[in-house]
């Protein structure tokens, strides 16, 4: 009788230990999601930045584009492919 309590103990303190792993390895996943979470969000941001109509005009600007003043449009002939 003693000896199936002593097993029945240390099958319960094994159990125990296993889930207290398990709950450690879930925070540090939880963690390292709300981390990954952030940067995403930071990253979603510098291309929102770099693509707004602001960045690219200053980018033209830099690369010594003019602006158009009067555009001219090719017209399309029977010739051309279609």
């Amino acid at each position: 009788m003693l000896a199936l309590n002593a097993v029945v103990l240390l099958s319960y303190l094994l159990g125990i230990n296993s889930y207290a792993a398990k709950g450690y390895e879930i925070k540090q996943l939880q963690n390292k999601i709300a981390v990954l979470n952030e940067n995403n969000q930071k990253l979603n941001l510098k291309v929102s930045e770099a693509a707004s109509m602001v960045a690219i005009q200053s980018d033209f600007q830099a690369s010594d584009f003019v602006p158009v003043r009067q555009a001219e449009y090719l017209q399309l002939s029977q010739y051309s492919l279609k």
